[in-house]
C-alpha cells in the first residue's frame, strides 16, 4: 500500500525585513483635488499631497490617518477640509497641521458657501456645519438613501446627489428634502454642478451622460450622451465634464459638449481644480494632469504624486517595466529610482501583463493586446487579436500565448502578428495566468487548471480537486508545482496528482508569485508579501515597512525583491534580508498540541497539524477502527516548531480512522473521518 506523505509548514515567524518605496512611477487615482493660495491638494486613495509649485512636484501630507481614501477636498474661508474613509479632518494652517472633525462616515462630497460647509457621506446621509467644518451635525430628513455622492448649492436651495435615488432637493438648509426626478432617467448620481439658473447631474449607469435643469429640478432633460460622467467644474461660461473617457467642454450653458482631450488625457476624470488660466485635472489612474490653453495641450504634472497600482511587472537585464491601473507602463534602468513612461502608441492605460523578449516587448491591456520592437519606445496595437481583456502572455521557443479574460487562449506562431484561438477542452475560457512546464502548458482560469501537451491544440483538466478556486498565478520550484488561487496557496509534489493546500494560507487570496533558486514570494490582497525559501513547503510573512498589505505583482530583480503595491507605487527589499529570517514577535512554544485535522472528514487527503515546545523523537500514526496501522506519518527527530502534514487516504476505505502522536512522553489521539 502506499500512502503519499507531504509536510507543509506555515512558520509563525515574521521577518525583519524593511521594505522602502521606489521613487515611482508617478501617478495613481487622484479622486479630489482642491487649491487654496499657491497650494494644490491632490487626494488619492491612500493619500494627501500638496504643490507648492503649480503641480512640478508633489509632497506627501499626513493628515493623522494611516492610507487615507481621500475622496474629496474643498476650502471653506480659511480651512481646507478632506473627507475620507475615516470622517472629516481640517486644517487652519494651509495644510502643515490637520485634525480629525468629523469621526464618521465615508465622506465622499463637500459644497460649500461663505462658513457653511456641507458634507455627503457614502452611509450615513449628509452633514452640516456652519463654522467652516469645524462643528457638525445631520441633516437627513426624509432623505431614505444614506449614499450621498454628490452636493451643490443655487441660491438658497441645496441639491444632493445619490447613488439610486436621483436627486433631492432642499430650500431650509437640509431641515426637509423632496426628491426630484422628473425627467431623470438614471437615478446613479456622481456628480452635480451648478452654472446660473442651471442645474447639471452626471449620471453614469444606463442611460447615463449629462442632465441638465433650469428649474431647480423639477424637470430634467438629457444633453450628453457619449459615455458616464463622474466630475464637473464650472469657470465663467465654461463648463467642464470630467467622463471616463476624457474631458468634455460646454460654452453654450450645456446645449452642446466638445472633447477637449489633446495630448491623450483619455482616463477617467475625477477631479478638478482651476485657477486662472490653469485648469487641474485628477485622473484614474495617471495622476494629475494640466491645460493652460483651456484643453488645446495637456501636461503631466506628476512628480512625485507616487500613488500608483502596480497590476504587472516584468524584467530583462537591468529594466523593471511597471505595468499600471491608468498610467501605462513605465521603465526604470536603475532599481526604481527614476521612471520613465513609455506610453507612445500605447492606447489602453491598463496595462495588465507583460512579456519581454530581447528588444520585443507584449503589452497585455484591459482592450487587446500591444507590440514593440524598440524597447518600448514605440507601441502597434495587434489588431486581429479579439479585443478582450489580457490576463497573460507566455514566451515559448516557437510560439507566444495569451490568456484573455473571456475569450480563452490565443496563440501565435509570427511574433505577434496573427493569431489563433485554441480552446478546445478548455471548459473555462476565463484565464488568469499562463505557464509552461516541461513540454506542458498551464492554465490557471476562474474553475481550475487545465493543461496541453501540444502547444494548446487540445487542453485537459489537471484536476478536479482545485476546480472550485480562482487560479491567479504558478511557480515551479524544484520538482514543485505551486498554485496561487484566491483562497490560498496549493501545492503538488507528485507531478499535479494532489494539491493539498499551505493550512496558513487558507483564505488568503494570492496575487502573484516570483520565483529565484529554492526561494518563493507571495504577494497577496490585504495579508502583505510571503516568503517560502524551501521551494513551498514552509512560508513566512514579511511586511516589515510595508504600509499597505494589498500587493498586486511581486517580481525578483538580481538581488532585490520588488512589489507592486496598491495606490503606493513600486517598492523593494533586499532578498538577503528577507532570507535573514528573524522571530520578531518573539513567539515561545510552551506545550504540545496534537490538533483536529482540516477537513474533517474529508476526501481524500487531509492536514495534520502539531506543535512541539522541544525537541525530540516524534512519531505520527494512523490506525484504523480496528487499531492497525495503516500509516506512519512521521517518525523522525523534529526541533522545536509547529508543523503540518498532509495525510492522503485514496488507497484506504471509507470508515472512521485515528491518529495518534508520541513526542518525549507526550501522548495524543484524535479521530477522523474518511468518506468517499
Amino acid at each position: 500500500m502506499l500512502i503519499r506523505i507531504l509536510l507543509i509548514i506555515l512558520l509563525p515567524i515574521i521577518s525583519y525585513s524593511q521594505w522602502t518605496p521606489t521613487n515611482g512611477p508617478y501617478g495613481g487615482w487622484v479622486k479630489s483635488l482642491a487649491i487654496k493660495g499657491n497650494n494644490i491638494f491632490a487626494g488619492t486613495r491612500t493619500d494627501l499631497f500638496r504643490s507648492s509649485d503649480n503641480g512640478s512636484t508633489w509632497t506627501q501630507v499626513n493628515i493623522g490617518s494611516l492610507n487615507p481614501d481621500v475622496s474629496s477636498l474643498v476650502v471653506s474661508e480659511n480651512n481646507i477640509l478632506a473627507g475620507t474613509d475615516n470622517g472629516v479632518f481640517v486644517s487652519t494652517n494651509n495644510g502643515v497641521l490637520w485634525s480629525k472633525v468629523l469621526t464618521d462616515g465615508f465622506i465622499y462630497s463637500f459644497a460649500a458657501i461663505k462658513s457653511y460647509v456641507y458634507a455627503g457621506s457614502l452611509d450615513r446621509g449628509i452633514y452640516f456645519s456652519s463654522n467652516n467644518g469645524l462643528n457638525w451635525v445631520q441633516i437627513n430628513n426624509n432623505i431614505p438613501n444614506s449614499n450621498i455622492t454628490s452636493l451643490a448649492i443655487s441660491g438658497d436651495k441645496l441639491i444632493a446627489g445619490t447613488w439610486g435615488d436621483g436627486v433631492y432637493i432642499s430650500s431650509d438648509n437640509g431641515t426637509n428634502w423632496s426628491q426630484i426626478n422628473n425627467g431623470l432617467l438614471s437615478l446613479y448620481l456622481f456628480a452635480l454642478a451648478v452654472q446660473g439658473n442651471t442645474i447639471f447631474a452626471g449620471c453614469t449607469t444606463s442611460p447615463w451622460g449629462i442632465y441638465s435643469s433650469t428649474d431647480y429640478g423639477a424637470d430634467w432633460t438629457q444633453v450628453f450622451t457619449d459615455y458616464p460622467v463622474i466630475s464637473f467644474a464650472t469657470n465663467g461660461n465654461n463648463i467642464y465634464a470630467g467622463s471616463v473617457l476624457g474631458v468634455y467642454l460646454s460654452t453654450d450653458s450645456g446645449i452642446s459638449w466638445q472633447p477637449i482631450n489633446n495630448y491623450g488625457v483619455k482616463n477617467e476624470i475625477w477631479s478638478f481644480a482651476i485657477s486662472g488660466d490653469n485648469i487641474f485635472i485628477g485622473t484614474y489612474g495617471d495622476g494629475v494632469n494640466l491645460t493652460t490653453n483651456n484643453g488645446v495641450e495637456w501636461q503631466r504634472v506628476s512628480k512625485d504624486l507616487n500613488s500608483t497600482d502596480i497590476i504587472s511587472m516584468a524584467i530583462n537585464e537591468n529594466n523593471i517595466y511597471a505595468g499600471t491601473n491608468g498610467a501605462g507602463l513605465s521603465i526604470s534602468s536603475d532599481n526604481g529610482a527614476n521612471w520613465v513612461q513609455l506610453n507612445n502608441g500605447l492606447t489602453r492605460n491598463y496595462v495588465t501583463a507583460l512579456a519581454v523578449y530581447s528588444y520585443s516587448i507584449f503589452a497585455g491591456t484591459d482592450r487587446g493586446l500591444f507590440r514593440s520592437t524598440d524597447h518600448g519606445s514605440s507601441w502597434v496595437f495587434v489588431n486581429s487579436l479579439i479585443n478582450d481583456q489580457i490576463n497573460s502572455i507566455l514566451l515559448t521557443g516557437n510560439y507566444i500565448f495569451a490568456g484573455t479574460g473571456s475569450s480563452g487562449a490565443y496563440r501565435s506562431s509570427d511574433s505577434g502578428t496573427s493569431w489563433r484561438s485554441i480552446n478546445n477542452g478548455l471548459a473555462d475560457t476565463s484565464i488568469n495566468v499562463l505557464a509552461i512546464r516541461g513540454n506542458d502548458i498551464l492554465a490557471g482560469t476562474a474553475h481550475g487548471i487545465f493543461y496541453s501537451s501540444t502547444n494548446g491544440e487540445d487542453w485537459a483538466v489537471v484536476t478536479d480537486d482545485l476546480t472550485n478556486l480562482k487560479i491567479t498565478s504558478f511557480a515551479f520550484c524544484q520538482n514543485n508545482i505551486i498554485a496561487g488561487t484566491d483562497s490560498g496557496i496549493y501545492i503538488s509534489t507528485n507531478d499535479g496528482q494532489t494539491w493539498p493546500p499551505i493550512i496558513g494560507l487558507i483564505g488568503t487570496h494570492i496575487n502573484a508569485l516570483a520565483v529565484t533558486g529554492d526561494t518563493i514570494i507571495a504577494g497577496t490582497i490585504n495579508r502583505g508579501v510571503y516568503i517560502s525559501s524551501d521551494a513551498g513547503l514552509s512560508w513566512r510573512q514579511v511586511n516589515k515597512g510595508l504600509t499597505v498589505l494589498n500587493v498586486p505583482s511581486v517580481a525578483i530583480n538580481g538581488s532585490n525583491v520588488i512589489a507592486g503595491i496598491w495606490g503606493k507605487g513600486m517598492w523593494t527589499c533586499p532578498l538577503s534580508t528577507i532570507l535573514d529570517i528573524k522571530n520578531e514577535n518573539n513567539n515561545i512554544l510552551t506545550k504540545f498540541i496534537l490538533e483536529q485535522n482540516y477537513p474533517n472528514p474529508f476526501n481524500p487527503s487531509t492536514t495534520i497539524r502539531y506543535q512541539i515546545p522541544k525537541a525530540g523523537m516524534v512519531t505520527l500514526k494512523v490506525y484504523n477502527i480496528l487499531g492497525k496501522e495503516v500509516a506512519n506519518l512521521v517518525n523522525e527527530y523534529k526541533n522545536e516548531g509547529k508543523y503540518n502534514v498532509n495525510f492522503d487516504a485514496s488507497k484506504l476505505a471509507s470508515g472512521v480512522y485515528f491518529y495518534q502522536i508520541k513526542v518525549n512522553g507526550f501522548i495524543s489521539s484524535k479521530k477522523m473521518v474518511l468518506t468517499k
